[in-house]
């Protein structure tokens, strides 16, 4: 339940009443990852909170991709839900392999072992 509201807090914050009916599109899509909870699944979802806990943009407080209100770094994103829902992170997409996860990465970590 606390995370619910930290999300609601950060979706006012980051996109006001106007954006309403994305609030309702974002809770469908996490849904599913809420009820069923496969051990990869967990394994997957915190080796991504790991990632984002050390980013420079990640905002502690609000547990936000964004350092700050205003900024334009982040994507403004509540990070434990968007780690569920999104395959490639806003730092990975904006600057490249330095910063951020993907839903690849395991991918190309298991290959450079064989």
């Amino acid at each position: 339940m606390k995370r619910i509201v930290e999300f609601f807090r950060v979706f006012w914050i980051e996109n006001g009443i106007l954006r309403l009916p994305y609030l309702v599109l974002g809770l469908f899509q996490i849904l599913p990852y809420l009820s069923c909870k496969k051990a990869d699944d967990i394994r997957e979802w915190k080796r991504r909170y790991k990632i984002c806990l050390k980013c420079p943009i990640y905002d502690a407080k609000l547990r936000r991709c964004r350092p700050y209100d205003g900024s334009d770094e982040g994507c403004g994103c509540y990070v434990p839900f968007s780690n569920l829902v999104y395959e490639t992170c806003w730092g990975r997409l904006n600057y490249g392999e330095k910063i951020g996860w993907s839903k690849f990465d395991k991918e190309s970590w298991i290959k450079s072992i064989r």
